[in-house]
């Protein structure tokens, strides 16, 4: 699958899975958010709220099931976030320019400019697995 920022003359604010929300920069990388995790925080949020935590936790009100699946969702994103932030923070020890993370509908994406090669060909292998 090719996103509209890896095509020639693509901006990388043009498309489908470009950053619609912009939630600020952690340790120096732009974090932001695409309009297509509101469908996956939503499924997620409404898939504790009336399975899970009623069959695990049953007599409870529905608002409090409600604010567990909030509460959950959010927790995982998190996880995915900080997990994001491990490889660009990786990437960036390699040498590798890394211009942001947009949490979407699969999970996270890195953007890099166009054309950027590493400095050290294992680099990209040592990002994916985090590992030296």
């Amino acid at each position: 699958m090719t996103r509209s920022s890896d095509r020639a003359g693509a901006s990388p604010d043009e498309g489908l899975f470009h950053a619609s929300v912009s939630l600020g920069r952690v340790a120096g990388v732009e974090v932001g958010l695409n309009w297509s995790w509101l469908l996956i925080a939503g499924l997620t949020v409404w898939s504790l709220a009336a399975t899970v935590f009623p069959g695990q936790n049953a007599g409870l009100s529905g608002a409090t099931y409600v604010c567990m699946g909030v509460a959950a969702t959010v927790l995982f994103f998190a996880c995915l976030l900080a997990h994001e932030l491990g490889h660009a923070v990786q990437a960036r020890r390699e040498g590798m320019e890394i211009e942001g993370i947009t949490l979407w509908v699969f999970g996270a994406d890195q953007q890099q400019p166009c054309g950027h090669v590493p400095r050290q060909v294992g680099a990209s292998a040592r990002r994916a697995g985090s590992r030296r």
